[in-house]
């Protein structure tokens, strides 16, 4: 099961030591009825391009050596058994992530397999993984998975600067595949969710993405995704509302159709009555901004002087969050630990911890005074921090001189509670009898607790420091 049965027991010829990287991508050839398989060299810069039609493959590759050489040498670069291939859409730009080298354009001949002018793109990366481009051919996106960083390029403005999409932490990001829905979907380390890009032909930050879009449910993802042909995807559907599926309480959506044909008229209704006549629009993209929380139903009519079609589409709109990092303000007695806890963030939402913590809703501090902030990311995208702040202190022993009874018979010697050691009004007493009953309580203790009204025997106490939180606790003996 599972294996590819080629016409004729065709094989290709085997070249000579060949090795190639991770790298491959199949480009619909010119005349719409095969494709080419293109391949990288190790540890040269060689590609290959292999056509493959209904008949099988051509007895020869196209061979095409330029741009930068794909170098295995572990001592001084990441492998290349680690490059990404992707082609652009209409099958005219390869683009390559290449460890130690960056991201490298070329033009592709469809109709010979020839890859030709290498360029690189203006970004310093340490290791560049997931390419991928929009649907329109206009944006390439771009993921650094030893950053955790999603940047866009506009290939319309080559002299411009990538721009920073995503910034997900140490290793987050991975791999990126365009769909057939024309959005594209993020691979995510450890993750137990997909990122999205929702529109990826808008520029910027409005391309919108999503960092926890698609949930995996109990499984956690890696950095890898299925590799699809250039082609493949778009041949597969008609126009497509393009929206978040989540957006912020309060964030402006924006909606858009791809692909739209010239001459086609584009109808809105963002499902919102109450906003009077902002809840229509005509053509694409709008932008609709929701008053509150809940889920809407979009509508989009697309009509031509042939046909109309209807599209429809839900996006929730999330409520604002009001985060709590608790406790907000202690201090930690040095050799001890002390756990800060988040609540109020939605489900499915990721964290990142100013500290490089693990990203997790809790951070354990051990050692390190300072102000600890948590990055919040909800399922929509939406940011918000929470912060407190931890000092380091000095604390009392945890054994310290305490005494164990006391005497208040009248005679000036061992009358009180005395707490040797120690700074009395830094504590709280709490002196409970034999059965668990609070007998007495004093918020600053002054050394004067001599037992008056109670009979002879055991006591138990509990010293609590409300500055540190430490916490002593014993039994002493009353006998007159």
């Amino acid at each position: 099961m599972g294996d590819v049965l080629l016409p004729h027991s065709q094989r290709l010829t085997p070249i000579p030591n060949f090795q190639c990287t991770e790298g491959l991508t199949a480009v619909c050839d010119r005349s719409q009825t095969g494709y080419w398989i293109v391949v990288h060299r190790v540890n040269t810069s060689d590609f290959y391009a292999y056509h493959l039609q209904a008949s099988g493959f051509a007895a020869v590759p196209t061979l095409s050596t330029t741009g930068s050489i794909h170098s295995n040498n572990f001592t001084t670069r990441q492998p290349a058994a680690n490059v990404l291939l992707r082609a652009s859409p209409n099958g005219r730009i390869l683009a390559a992530g290449v460890p130690g080298e960056g991201f490298e354009l070329f033009d592709f001949d469809n109709a010979t397999g020839q890859v030709s002018n290498p360029r690189r793109l203006p970004l310093a990366l340490i290791v560049p993984y997931g390419v991928e481009f929009s649907d329109d051919n206009t944006k390439i996106y771009l993921s650094d998975i030893s950053r955790g960083t999603l940047y866009q390029y506009d290939l319309a403005a080559p002299a411009a600067l990538p721009m920073l999409i995503a910034d997900q932490g140490s290793g987050n990001i991975g791999g990126l595949q365009r769909g057939t829905d024309g959005r594209i979907y993020v691979a995510r380390a450890n993750a137990m969710a997909l990122g999205v890009i929702i529109n990826p032909n808008l520029p910027g930050t409005a391309c919108n993405y999503q960092p926890a879009a698609v949930s995996l449910g109990a499984v956690r993802g890696y950095l890898g995704l299925p590799n699809f042909p250039n082609a493949w995807l778009r041949s597969r559907r008609g126009p497509q509302l393009l929206s978040p599926a989540a957006v912020c309480a309060g964030g402006l959506v924006t909606f858009g159709v791809s692909p739209m044909a010239v001459g086609t008229a584009a109808t809105w209704n963002f499902g919102e009555p109450a906003s009077g006549p902002a809840n229509v629009a005509q053509g694409s993209p709008v932008q609709h901004r929701y008053a509150g929380p809940g889920t809407y139903r979009v509508q989009l009519i697309l009509r031509t002087d042939s046909s109309t079609v209807g599209l429809v589409r839900t996006v929730t709109v999330e409520p604002p969050v009001a985060l709590r990092l608790l406790p907000l303000d202690t201090v930690l007695c040095s050799g001890s630990s002390l756990t800060l806890r988040l609540s109020g963030y939605l489900p499915g939402s990721t964290f990142a911890w100013s500290d490089g913590g693990p990203a997790l809703p809790e951070r354990l501090i051990r050692t390190g005074a300072g102000r600890y902030t948590v990055r919040v990311i909800s399922p929509a995208g939406c940011e918000t921090t929470a912060s407190a702040t931890v000092a380091i202190r000095t604390c009392a022993p945890t054994t310290v001189n305490i005494p164990n009874i006391i005497t208040p018979n009248g005679d000036n010697q061992n009358q009180t509670f005395i707490l040797k050691g120690l700074n009395p009004s830094d504590w709280q007493l709490h002196v409970y009898n034999r059965w668990g009953r609070e007998i007495y309580q004093q918020e600053k203790y002054d050394n004067t607790w001599s037992a008056q009204g109670q009979p002879d025997g055991a006591y138990y106490y509990l010293l609590t420091n409300a500055t540190t939180n430490q916490k002593l606790k014993g039994w002493l003996e009353v006998r007159r």
